[in-house]
């Protein structure tokens, strides 16, 4: 095959394989601005993680917000507090009955948990819950919350969860 036709070949493939990731990829809801990134300890060894939980920001029936990336393959999920959600200042571990959640990356074999938080949520309604996160997440070395020196990730942004969420 002559290289042009190979590299249109390419190009067309490339074209087929984007699309069925778009159709794989969680349907958009709501809006955010909320970055991960830090190191996580692997079977591998250390790993840098950085990820956009852009794609998604919406919360189920339940309460439950979820925060995802465009491929699918990262979510943030926030546990509902104990009362439903409010307008003001969640801190973890200070306030009891905080928020708390975790992160989840496919193709690693955990989930990191909250070591630290500061969730301000500036709106809280049937259609919609607004806020900001401040996030530390991982997997602490020793027995305290606040040793993180195994894996550390931060979590921060901004969003507006709509209700609609499919799981």
């Amino acid at each position: 095959m002559p290289p042009r036709r190979r590299l249109a070949a390419l190009w067309s493939a490339a074209g087929v394989l984007l699309a069925a990731c778009q159709v794989l990829s969680p349907r958009e809801l709501g809006s955010s601005l909320v970055y991960a990134a830090g190191f996580i300890r692997t079977l591998k060894g250390e790993q840098q993680i950085a990820i956009r939980l852009d794609r998604q920001a919406c919360f189920t029936t339940t309460g439950r917000l979820n925060f995802r990336d465009a491929s699918g393959l990262g979510v943030l999920v926030i546990n509902a507090p104990p009362r439903p959600w409010a307008t003001r200042h969640y801190t973890y571990p200070a306030n009891i009955g905080a928020p708390r959640g975790y992160l989840n990356i496919s193709g690693i074999v955990s989930s990191y948990p909250v070591v630290r938080a500061s969730t301000i949520i500036t709106r809280a309604d049937s259609t919609a819950i607004e806020g900001e996160i401040d996030w530390t997440i991982g997997e602490p070395l020793g027995d305290f919350f606040g040793d993180t020196t195994v894996s550390r990730v931060r979590v921060v942004g901004r969003f507006s969860a709509v209700s609609g969420c499919d799981a």
